[in-house]
């Protein structure tokens, strides 16, 4: 940007009332940051325009309180330097005006004495800070202008970046519930093999002696000898009573929610009693098959 671009010139901008004045860039600057002066003394207006005719603001100058309150509602603010004491209106009443319309705005009071009570009372008010009028320095009030702009940016910017992590918490949390959602898929699957691992395995328990009960069934009802029958008959309720102890361990295991404990089968009882099916149906006598 040239020179010639970036100088400011003070006019009177005839949108606003009688004593509302504003300094403007030659060639359309496009300065976004906006500082508000209001005073009712012409000199002090004076020096507060000169100290800042090569600074990157948008400046207005008012010499009242009621044409500055206008503007603040009309356009907002981001920087206001006002005095304490208008005859019109109060540079408290601009302040939170600003702060109504422009959260983030920040407010240089101006006072006529300094004193420790009105740094307190300004700073309690919610001024960003105050300046003593006629200014000695200058430079120090380009300073605190300079730190107030540096704070209504950093706020803007954490807002911004405030919305972006909410944004992207939004975002995450969608995902999440997507992620949660398969989750649940998984573990339904998880459980749907497991209730099939189930009963693939309560099947092969209870086949086993309903199968010795069958095969003793068929015997009896071919068996003319009354103590091999009632033999029979007896495996045939141990079997039974097997079966009965395996439905009772299952409903056990069901309400404890615990993994079936280990037991022990006695290997020789069953082939026993397969040796004896096997025997029964292909019609031969008990001695045909031996154990070892």
């Amino acid at each position: 940007m040239s020179a010639l671009e970036s100088a400011c010139v003070r006019r009177h901008n005839p949108s606003e009332t009688s004593s509302g004045y504003a300094l403007h860039c030659k060639g359309g600057c496009g300065l976004s940051k906006r500082l508000y002066i209001v005073d009712d003394e012409p000199v002090v207006l004076e020096i507060f325009e000169m100290l800042f005719t090569n600074e990157p603001y948008d400046v207005s100058s008012f010499e009242n309180g009621m044409s500055a309150l206008e503007r603040i509602r009309t356009d907002g603010v981001d920087v206001l330097l006002t005095d304490k004491n208008l005859p019109d209106l109060g540079g408290l009443e601009l302040l939170r005006a600003a702060r109504d319309v422009s959260p983030d705005s920040e407010t240089i009071l101006i006072t006529g004495y300094a004193s420790l009570e009105t740094a307190l009372e300004a700073l309690q008010l919610g001024a960003f800070d105050y300046i003593v009028k006629p200014p000695r320095d200058v430079h120090d009030v380009l300073r605190k202008v300079q730190q107030a702009f540096e704070k209504v940016r950093m706020a803007r910017e954490n807002k911004r970046l405030m919305g972006e992590l909410r944004t992207r918490n939004a975002a995450l949390e969608k995902t999440l519930e997507t992620v949660r959602g398969l989750q649940a898929e998984v573990v339904q699957g998880e459980k749907l093999a497991g209730i099939g691992v189930l009963a693939a395995g309560v099947a092969h328990e209870i086949n086993s002696p309903l199968f010795g009960v069958l095969g003793l069934a068929e015997a009896i009802q071919a068996e003319e000898d009354r103590q091999r029958t009632q033999y029979f008959a007896k495996e045939i309720v141990g079997y039974a009573e097997r079966i009965r102890d395996i439905v009772q361990q299952l409903c056990d295991d069901a309400r404890e929610g615990s993994t079936p404990p280990a037991t022990r089968v006695d290997v020789g009882s069953a082939l026993s009693a397969a040796a004896t099916m096997v025997q029964r149906s292909m019609g031969l006598g008990s001695g045909w098959l031996g154990l070892s």
